[in-house]
Protein backbone atom coordinates (compact mmCIF):
# COMPACT_ATOMS: atom_id res chain seq x y z
CA UNK A 1 0.00 0.00 0.00
CA UNK A 2 1.03 3.64 -0.38
CA UNK A 3 1.59 3.95 3.37
CA UNK A 4 4.08 1.08 3.25
CA UNK A 5 1.88 -1.49 4.93
CA UNK A 6 1.93 -5.09 3.72
CA UNK A 7 -1.46 -6.39 2.58
CA UNK A 8 -2.62 -9.78 1.25
CA UNK A 9 -2.04 -10.50 -2.43
CA UNK A 10 -1.70 -14.00 -3.82
CA UNK A 11 -1.56 -15.09 -0.19
CA UNK A 12 -4.84 -14.34 1.54
CA UNK A 13 -3.36 -14.93 5.00
CA UNK A 14 -0.27 -16.12 6.86
CA UNK A 15 0.77 -17.35 10.26
CA UNK A 16 4.10 -16.72 11.97
CA UNK A 17 5.48 -18.94 14.72
CA UNK A 18 6.17 -17.52 18.16
CA UNK A 19 9.93 -17.65 17.56
CA UNK A 20 9.56 -15.75 14.26
CA UNK A 21 11.22 -18.47 12.14
CA UNK A 22 8.25 -20.33 10.62
CA UNK A 23 5.89 -18.74 8.10
CA UNK A 24 2.90 -20.56 6.67
CA UNK A 25 1.14 -18.80 3.79
CA UNK A 26 -2.34 -19.73 2.61
CA UNK A 27 -2.87 -18.86 -1.05
CA UNK A 28 -6.12 -17.51 -2.40
CA UNK A 29 -8.44 -20.22 -3.73
CA UNK A 30 -9.14 -18.03 -6.78
CA UNK A 31 -5.46 -17.28 -7.50
CA UNK A 32 -4.82 -18.39 -11.10
CA UNK A 33 -2.24 -17.92 -13.83
CA UNK A 34 -3.34 -15.98 -16.88
CA UNK A 35 -4.02 -19.24 -18.76
CA UNK A 36 -6.37 -20.40 -16.01
CA UNK A 37 -4.00 -22.80 -14.21
CA UNK A 38 -4.29 -22.59 -10.42
CA UNK A 39 -1.39 -20.89 -8.66
CA UNK A 40 -0.09 -23.41 -6.14
CA UNK A 41 2.42 -23.62 -3.35
CA UNK A 42 4.57 -25.77 -5.65
CA UNK A 43 4.88 -22.80 -8.03
CA UNK A 44 6.50 -20.77 -5.24
CA UNK A 45 8.83 -23.61 -4.25
CA UNK A 46 9.94 -23.92 -7.88
CA UNK A 47 10.43 -20.16 -8.24
CA UNK A 48 12.27 -19.59 -4.95
CA UNK A 49 14.64 -22.48 -5.65
CA UNK A 50 15.32 -21.10 -9.11
CA UNK A 51 15.92 -17.64 -7.67
CA UNK A 52 18.76 -18.78 -5.36
CA UNK A 53 20.20 -21.42 -7.72
CA UNK A 54 23.72 -20.19 -8.71
CA UNK A 55 23.04 -21.05 -12.37
CA UNK A 56 19.79 -19.06 -12.60
CA UNK A 57 19.80 -16.64 -9.64
CA UNK A 58 18.62 -13.08 -10.10
CA UNK A 59 20.65 -9.97 -9.23
CA UNK A 60 18.73 -9.51 -5.97
CA UNK A 61 18.86 -13.15 -4.88
CA UNK A 62 20.79 -12.18 -1.73
CA UNK A 63 17.55 -10.68 -0.39
CA UNK A 64 16.24 -14.23 0.07
CA UNK A 65 19.10 -15.27 2.36
CA UNK A 66 16.94 -15.18 5.50
CA UNK A 67 15.41 -18.45 4.21
CA UNK A 68 17.13 -21.54 5.55
CA UNK A 69 20.07 -22.78 3.42
CA UNK A 70 19.71 -19.96 0.87
CA UNK A 71 23.20 -18.67 1.62
CA UNK A 72 24.80 -22.10 1.16
CA UNK A 73 22.85 -22.72 -2.05
CA UNK A 74 23.96 -19.42 -3.56
CA UNK A 75 27.57 -20.31 -2.75
CA UNK A 76 27.21 -23.75 -4.34
CA UNK A 77 27.65 -25.56 -1.02
CA UNK A 78 24.10 -27.00 -0.95
CA UNK A 79 21.71 -28.05 -3.76
CA UNK A 80 18.68 -25.84 -4.65
CA UNK A 81 16.21 -28.39 -3.27
CA UNK A 82 17.75 -27.84 0.19
CA UNK A 83 16.03 -24.44 0.37
CA UNK A 84 13.78 -24.39 3.44
CA UNK A 85 10.49 -23.96 1.57
CA UNK A 86 7.96 -26.75 1.36
CA UNK A 87 4.43 -27.57 0.23
CA UNK A 88 1.96 -28.23 3.04
CA UNK A 89 -0.98 -28.54 0.69
CA UNK A 90 -1.83 -27.32 -2.79
CA UNK A 91 -2.56 -23.86 -1.41
CA UNK A 92 -0.23 -23.79 1.63
CA UNK A 93 3.42 -22.79 1.50
CA UNK A 94 5.72 -23.15 4.53
CA UNK A 95 8.97 -21.19 4.83
CA UNK A 96 11.60 -21.66 7.55
CA UNK A 97 14.09 -18.89 8.25
CA UNK A 98 17.63 -19.36 9.56
CA UNK A 99 17.05 -16.58 12.09
CA UNK A 100 13.98 -14.50 12.92
CA UNK A 101 13.69 -11.70 10.35
CA UNK A 102 11.04 -9.15 11.21
CA UNK A 103 11.17 -7.52 7.76
CA UNK A 104 10.69 -10.80 5.87
CA UNK A 105 7.18 -9.89 4.70
CA UNK A 106 8.54 -6.65 3.22
CA UNK A 107 11.07 -8.72 1.27
CA UNK A 108 8.28 -10.93 -0.09
CA UNK A 109 6.39 -7.82 -1.24
CA UNK A 110 9.25 -7.18 -3.68
CA UNK A 111 8.82 -8.30 -7.29
CA UNK A 112 11.63 -10.82 -6.90
CA UNK A 113 9.21 -13.02 -4.92
CA UNK A 114 6.62 -13.18 -7.73
CA UNK A 115 6.37 -16.81 -8.92
CA UNK A 116 7.48 -17.89 -12.40
CA UNK A 117 5.43 -20.40 -14.38
CA UNK A 118 7.57 -23.42 -15.38
CA UNK A 119 6.20 -23.18 -18.93
CA UNK A 120 7.75 -19.72 -19.32
CA UNK A 121 11.15 -21.11 -18.37
CA UNK A 122 10.84 -24.09 -20.71
CA UNK A 123 9.46 -22.15 -23.67
CA UNK A 124 11.44 -18.90 -23.74
CA UNK A 125 15.09 -17.91 -23.57
CA UNK A 126 13.99 -14.29 -23.35
CA UNK A 127 10.30 -13.83 -22.71
CA UNK A 128 10.31 -10.15 -23.72
CA UNK A 129 11.50 -10.96 -27.24
CA UNK A 130 9.15 -13.90 -27.72
CA UNK A 131 7.14 -13.96 -30.91
CA UNK A 132 4.02 -15.24 -29.14
CA UNK A 133 3.77 -13.07 -26.05
CA UNK A 134 0.20 -14.18 -25.35
CA UNK A 135 1.53 -17.59 -24.28
CA UNK A 136 3.35 -16.05 -21.31
CA UNK A 137 1.82 -17.09 -17.98
CA UNK A 138 1.54 -14.25 -15.45
CA UNK A 139 -0.07 -13.77 -12.05
CA UNK A 140 -0.87 -10.06 -12.15
CA UNK A 141 -3.74 -7.85 -13.21
CA UNK A 142 -2.47 -7.45 -16.77
CA UNK A 143 -0.92 -9.75 -19.32
CA UNK A 144 1.48 -8.90 -22.13
CA UNK A 145 -0.30 -8.52 -25.48
CA UNK A 146 2.55 -7.07 -27.55
CA UNK A 147 6.03 -5.68 -27.08
CA UNK A 148 8.59 -3.75 -29.14
CA UNK A 149 11.63 -1.64 -28.34
CA UNK A 150 9.30 1.36 -28.14
CA UNK A 151 6.39 0.08 -26.04
CA UNK A 152 4.58 -2.77 -24.36
CA UNK A 153 0.83 -3.27 -24.60
CA UNK A 154 -0.94 -4.88 -21.65
CA UNK A 155 -4.48 -6.18 -21.54
CA UNK A 156 -6.61 -7.40 -18.67
CA UNK A 157 -5.75 -10.83 -17.30
CA UNK A 158 -9.23 -12.44 -17.23
CA UNK A 159 -8.16 -14.89 -14.51
CA UNK A 160 -6.84 -12.23 -12.14
CA UNK A 161 -8.80 -12.41 -8.90
CA UNK A 162 -9.61 -8.68 -9.02
CA UNK A 163 -10.19 -8.40 -12.78
CA UNK A 164 -13.74 -7.04 -12.32
CA UNK A 165 -12.40 -4.08 -10.35
CA UNK A 166 -9.78 -2.89 -12.87
CA UNK A 167 -10.29 0.60 -14.23
CA UNK A 168 -8.58 0.05 -17.57
CA UNK A 169 -8.86 -2.84 -20.00
CA UNK A 170 -5.70 -1.81 -21.84
CA UNK A 171 -2.47 -0.16 -20.67
CA UNK A 172 0.40 1.07 -22.85
CA UNK A 173 3.88 1.32 -21.39
CA UNK A 174 6.02 3.63 -23.54
CA UNK A 175 9.78 3.18 -23.15
CA UNK A 176 10.94 6.81 -23.14
CA UNK A 177 14.23 7.30 -21.34
CA UNK A 178 14.53 11.01 -22.16
CA UNK A 179 12.73 13.10 -19.53
CA UNK A 180 12.22 16.01 -21.94
CA UNK A 181 10.48 13.72 -24.39
CA UNK A 182 8.24 12.37 -21.65
CA UNK A 183 7.26 15.91 -20.75
CA UNK A 184 6.51 16.77 -24.37
CA UNK A 185 4.32 13.68 -24.78
CA UNK A 186 2.45 14.53 -21.56
CA UNK A 187 1.81 18.13 -22.60
CA UNK A 188 0.55 16.91 -26.00
CA UNK A 189 -1.84 14.48 -24.32
CA UNK A 190 -0.01 11.37 -25.56
CA UNK A 191 0.99 10.21 -22.08
CA UNK A 192 -1.10 10.00 -18.91
CA UNK A 193 1.68 9.25 -16.41
CA UNK A 194 5.40 10.07 -16.59
CA UNK A 195 8.13 8.25 -14.71
CA UNK A 196 10.13 11.46 -14.12
CA UNK A 197 10.13 15.17 -14.86
CA UNK A 198 13.16 17.26 -15.88
CA UNK A 199 14.62 18.92 -12.79
CA UNK A 200 15.20 22.21 -14.58
CA UNK A 201 11.45 22.41 -15.34
CA UNK A 202 10.37 21.67 -11.78
CA UNK A 203 9.65 25.29 -10.78
CA UNK A 204 7.63 25.91 -13.95
CA UNK A 205 5.68 22.70 -13.55
CA UNK A 206 4.81 23.62 -9.96
CA UNK A 207 3.15 26.76 -11.29
CA UNK A 208 1.53 25.45 -14.45
CA UNK A 209 0.66 21.86 -13.48
CA UNK A 210 -0.23 22.16 -9.81
CA UNK A 211 -2.82 19.42 -10.00
CA UNK A 212 -0.83 17.05 -12.20
CA UNK A 213 2.60 17.33 -10.57
CA UNK A 214 2.97 14.67 -7.88
CA UNK A 215 6.00 14.78 -5.58
CA UNK A 216 6.48 12.02 -3.04
CA UNK A 217 9.33 10.81 -0.81
CA UNK A 218 11.49 8.12 -2.41
CA UNK A 219 13.58 5.63 -0.44
CA UNK A 220 16.98 7.02 -1.33
CA UNK A 221 19.56 9.46 -0.02
CA UNK A 222 22.51 11.25 -1.61
CA UNK A 223 25.46 11.23 0.78
CA UNK A 224 29.22 11.59 0.94
CA UNK A 225 31.09 8.75 2.62
CA UNK A 226 34.23 9.25 4.69
CA UNK A 227 37.08 6.74 4.45
CA UNK A 228 37.15 5.91 8.16
CA UNK A 229 39.95 3.33 7.75
CA UNK A 230 42.88 5.78 7.66
CA UNK A 231 43.84 9.46 8.15
CA UNK A 232 42.52 12.04 7.91
CA UNK A 233 39.00 10.69 8.36
CA UNK A 234 39.71 8.06 10.99
CA UNK A 235 39.28 11.10 13.28
CA UNK A 236 35.67 11.65 14.38
CA UNK A 237 36.23 15.34 15.20
CA UNK A 238 37.18 16.27 11.65
CA UNK A 239 34.27 14.26 10.26
CA UNK A 240 31.89 16.22 12.49
CA UNK A 241 33.50 19.53 11.56
CA UNK A 242 32.93 18.93 7.87
CA UNK A 243 29.37 17.76 8.50
CA UNK A 244 28.59 20.98 10.35
CA UNK A 245 29.88 23.44 7.75
CA UNK A 246 28.01 21.91 4.81
CA UNK A 247 24.86 23.97 4.25
CA UNK A 248 22.30 21.42 3.08
CA UNK A 249 19.53 24.00 2.69
CA UNK A 250 21.69 26.06 0.34
CA UNK A 251 22.41 23.01 -1.79
CA UNK A 252 18.82 21.79 -2.02
CA UNK A 253 17.19 25.21 -2.24
CA UNK A 254 19.54 27.41 -4.26
CA UNK A 255 21.50 24.86 -6.27
CA UNK A 256 19.03 22.08 -7.03
CA UNK A 257 15.60 23.70 -6.67
CA UNK A 258 14.10 20.37 -7.64
CA UNK A 259 12.00 19.48 -4.62
CA UNK A 260 14.63 17.38 -2.83
CA UNK A 261 14.49 17.98 0.95
CA UNK A 262 17.77 18.38 2.85
CA UNK A 263 18.87 15.21 4.64
CA UNK A 264 19.78 15.31 8.30
CA UNK A 265 19.59 11.58 8.78
CA UNK A 266 20.09 8.42 6.72
CA UNK A 267 16.72 6.65 6.48
CA UNK A 268 14.25 8.43 4.22
CA UNK A 269 10.99 9.90 5.57
CA UNK A 270 8.01 7.61 5.12
CA UNK A 271 10.01 4.39 5.43
CA UNK A 272 8.83 1.79 7.95
CA UNK A 273 9.24 1.75 10.85
CA UNK A 274 8.81 5.49 11.29
CA UNK A 275 11.17 7.66 13.32
CA UNK A 276 14.37 9.54 12.64
CA UNK A 277 17.36 10.90 14.55
CA UNK A 278 18.37 14.56 14.24
CA UNK A 279 21.58 16.29 15.28
CA UNK A 280 21.18 18.65 18.23
CA UNK A 281 23.11 21.36 16.38
CA UNK A 282 20.73 21.28 13.43
CA UNK A 283 18.63 24.03 15.03
CA UNK A 284 21.60 26.22 15.97
CA UNK A 285 22.18 29.54 14.18
CA UNK A 286 24.52 29.12 11.23
CA UNK A 287 27.23 31.19 12.90
CA UNK A 288 27.24 28.93 15.94
CA UNK A 289 27.47 25.82 13.76
CA UNK A 290 30.51 27.20 11.94
CA UNK A 291 32.16 28.32 15.17
CA UNK A 292 31.80 24.83 16.67
CA UNK A 293 33.09 23.24 13.46
CA UNK A 294 36.17 25.45 13.52
CA UNK A 295 36.84 24.45 17.12
CA UNK A 296 36.64 20.77 16.16
CA UNK A 297 38.95 21.44 13.21
CA UNK A 298 41.53 22.87 15.57
CA UNK A 299 40.98 20.01 18.02
CA UNK A 300 41.86 17.59 15.24
CA UNK A 301 45.20 19.37 14.80
CA UNK A 302 44.51 21.51 11.73
CA UNK A 303 45.10 25.23 11.26
CA UNK A 304 46.27 27.77 8.67
CA UNK A 305 49.81 26.41 8.82
CA UNK A 306 48.64 22.80 8.70
CA UNK A 307 45.46 22.76 6.63
CA UNK A 308 43.43 19.63 6.05
CA UNK A 309 43.95 18.33 2.51
CA UNK A 310 41.87 15.59 0.94
CA UNK A 311 40.47 14.23 -2.33
CA UNK A 312 36.75 14.27 -3.01
CA UNK A 313 35.54 11.84 -5.67
CA UNK A 314 32.23 12.55 -7.37
CA UNK A 315 30.35 11.69 -10.54
CA UNK A 316 30.96 13.80 -13.63
CA UNK A 317 27.28 14.45 -14.25
CA UNK A 318 25.39 17.78 -14.11
CA UNK A 319 23.92 18.25 -10.65
CA UNK A 320 26.40 15.92 -8.94
CA UNK A 321 29.31 17.98 -10.19
CA UNK A 322 27.64 21.21 -9.10
CA UNK A 323 26.94 19.76 -5.65
CA UNK A 324 30.56 18.62 -5.26
CA UNK A 325 31.83 22.07 -6.23
CA UNK A 326 29.57 23.81 -3.70
CA UNK A 327 30.41 21.18 -1.09
CA UNK A 328 34.17 21.76 -1.51
CA UNK A 329 33.78 25.55 -1.43
CA UNK A 330 31.89 25.43 1.87
CA UNK A 331 34.62 23.35 3.51
CA UNK A 332 37.43 25.51 2.15
CA UNK A 333 35.67 28.78 3.08
CA UNK A 334 34.74 27.90 6.65
CA UNK A 335 37.58 25.60 7.67
CA UNK A 336 40.49 26.66 5.47
CA UNK A 337 40.95 23.12 4.16
CA UNK A 338 42.16 22.26 0.66
CA UNK A 339 39.71 20.04 -1.18
CA UNK A 340 40.62 18.48 -4.52
CA UNK A 341 37.37 17.57 -6.26
CA UNK A 342 37.90 14.83 -8.81
CA UNK A 343 35.10 14.19 -11.28
CA UNK A 344 34.97 10.60 -12.51
CA UNK A 345 32.68 8.52 -14.71
CA UNK A 346 29.87 6.80 -12.84
CA UNK A 347 31.29 3.32 -13.51
CA UNK A 348 34.70 4.29 -12.10
CA UNK A 349 33.20 5.70 -8.92
CA UNK A 350 31.03 2.63 -8.39
CA UNK A 351 33.83 0.17 -9.14
CA UNK A 352 36.44 2.00 -7.08
CA UNK A 353 34.72 3.02 -3.87
CA UNK A 354 35.73 -0.15 -2.03
CA UNK A 355 39.39 0.60 -2.79
CA UNK A 356 39.91 2.89 0.20
CA UNK A 357 43.52 3.68 -0.73
CA UNK A 358 42.33 5.63 -3.78
CA UNK A 359 40.12 8.24 -2.15
CA UNK A 360 39.37 10.15 1.07
CA UNK A 361 35.72 11.01 0.56
CA UNK A 362 33.31 10.06 -2.19
CA UNK A 363 29.77 10.56 -3.39
CA UNK A 364 27.52 7.67 -2.39
CA UNK A 365 23.88 7.42 -3.37
CA UNK A 366 21.93 4.60 -1.78
CA UNK A 367 18.33 3.47 -1.92
CA UNK A 368 16.31 0.76 -0.24
CA UNK A 369 15.25 -2.36 -2.10
CA UNK A 370 12.30 -2.99 0.22
CA UNK A 371 10.28 -0.73 2.49
CA UNK A 372 12.10 -1.12 5.78
CA UNK A 373 14.84 0.85 7.50
CA UNK A 374 16.99 -2.28 7.63
CA UNK A 375 17.28 -2.21 3.83
CA UNK A 376 19.54 0.84 3.93
CA UNK A 377 21.11 0.53 7.38
CA UNK A 378 22.45 -2.95 6.62
CA UNK A 379 24.92 -1.54 4.08
CA UNK A 380 26.94 -0.24 7.05
CA UNK A 381 27.26 -3.56 8.83
CA UNK A 382 30.88 -4.45 9.49
CA UNK A 383 30.89 -7.42 7.10
CA UNK A 384 28.78 -5.83 4.35
CA UNK A 385 30.40 -5.88 0.93
CA UNK A 386 28.53 -2.62 0.24
CA UNK A 387 29.94 -0.76 3.28
CA UNK A 388 31.04 2.53 1.69
CA UNK A 389 33.07 3.88 4.61
CA UNK A 390 35.00 0.89 5.94
CA UNK A 391 33.31 1.59 9.27
CA UNK A 392 32.98 -1.18 11.82
CA UNK A 393 30.90 -1.09 14.98
CA UNK A 394 30.02 -4.09 17.12
CA UNK A 395 27.21 -2.12 18.76
CA UNK A 396 25.69 -1.17 15.39
CA UNK A 397 25.85 -4.77 14.19
CA UNK A 398 24.25 -5.97 17.43
CA UNK A 399 21.38 -3.48 17.17
CA UNK A 400 20.56 -4.61 13.63
CA UNK A 401 20.64 -8.27 14.68
CA UNK A 402 18.34 -7.56 17.61
CA UNK A 403 15.99 -5.56 15.38
CA UNK A 404 15.81 -8.41 12.87
CA UNK A 405 14.68 -10.88 15.53
CA UNK A 406 12.44 -8.49 17.48
CA UNK A 407 8.74 -9.30 16.99
CA UNK A 408 7.35 -6.29 18.84
CA UNK A 409 7.08 -3.48 16.22
CA UNK A 410 7.55 -0.64 18.71
CA UNK A 411 10.64 -2.21 20.27
CA UNK A 412 11.99 -2.97 16.79
CA UNK A 413 11.50 0.64 15.68
CA UNK A 414 13.49 1.79 18.72
CA UNK A 415 16.36 -0.59 17.93
CA UNK A 416 16.57 0.58 14.32
CA UNK A 417 16.46 4.21 15.38
CA UNK A 418 19.21 3.56 17.93
CA UNK A 419 21.33 1.98 15.20
CA UNK A 420 20.84 4.95 12.88
CA UNK A 421 21.61 7.39 15.70
CA UNK A 422 24.81 5.53 16.60
CA UNK A 423 26.06 5.74 13.02
CA UNK A 424 25.12 9.40 12.66
CA UNK A 425 26.71 10.33 15.98
CA UNK A 426 29.94 8.84 14.71
CA UNK A 427 29.66 10.94 11.52
CA UNK A 428 30.37 8.02 9.19
CA UNK A 429 28.25 9.39 6.36
CA UNK A 430 27.32 12.94 5.44
CA UNK A 431 23.74 12.97 4.10
CA UNK A 432 23.01 15.83 1.68
CA UNK A 433 19.47 15.35 0.40
CA UNK A 434 16.70 12.81 0.19
CA UNK A 435 15.57 11.62 -3.19
CA UNK A 436 12.00 12.22 -4.27
CA UNK A 437 9.68 10.84 -6.90
CA UNK A 438 8.46 13.52 -9.30
CA UNK A 439 5.81 12.51 -11.79
CA UNK A 440 3.09 14.08 -13.85
CA UNK A 441 -0.28 12.31 -13.61
CA UNK A 442 -3.12 13.36 -15.88
CA UNK A 443 -6.13 14.96 -14.21
CA UNK A 444 -8.20 12.44 -16.22
CA UNK A 445 -6.71 9.61 -14.14
CA UNK A 446 -7.63 8.88 -10.55
CA UNK A 447 -6.81 6.36 -7.86
CA UNK A 448 -3.56 4.92 -6.71
CA UNK A 449 -0.78 6.49 -4.71
CA UNK A 450 2.95 6.54 -5.38
CA UNK A 451 4.73 4.53 -2.72
CA UNK A 452 8.03 5.37 -1.06
CA UNK A 453 9.53 2.71 -3.37
CA UNK A 454 8.29 4.75 -6.40
CA UNK A 455 5.60 2.22 -7.25
CA UNK A 456 2.41 3.29 -9.00
CA UNK A 457 0.31 0.25 -9.89
CA UNK A 458 -1.85 0.31 -13.03
CA UNK A 459 -4.41 -1.91 -11.30
CA UNK A 460 -5.19 0.92 -8.88
CA UNK A 461 -5.81 3.50 -11.60
CA UNK A 462 -9.09 4.34 -13.30
CA UNK A 463 -10.51 7.04 -15.60
CA UNK A 464 -12.47 9.82 -13.97
CA UNK A 465 -15.47 9.03 -16.14
CA UNK A 466 -17.29 5.73 -15.89
CA UNK A 467 -16.35 4.43 -19.35
CA UNK A 468 -13.34 2.17 -19.65
CA UNK A 469 -10.59 3.27 -22.02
Amino acid sequence: MADGSVVPGLAESWEISDDGREYVFTLREDARWSNGDPITAEDFVFSFRRLVNPSTQGPLAAMMEPIGNANHIRKGIAPPDALAVRVQGEKQLAVTLTEPTAHFLEILAHTLAVPVHPDNVDRYDDALTAADTTALRVTGAYQLAAISPQRAVLTTNPHYYGADKLGYERVELNFIADHDQQLAWFINGDLDVTSHVPDRDYATLRREFKRELVVRPFYGVLTYAFDTTEPPFDNRAIRQAISMVVDREAITGDLLAGGNPPAWHFVSPGVNPAGNYFYEWRSWPRERQIEKAQALYAEAGYNANNPLQFDLHHIAVGEYEAIATAFAEMIETHLGATVTAKAKPFEEVVQGWRNFAQWDMHRYGVGGTYNDANSILEVLQSDSYRNPAGWKSDDFDRLLREAASEQDPNRRATLLLDAEALMLQDYVMLPIYFMVTKRLVSSEVEGGEITVMNQLFSRHLSPRNANLR
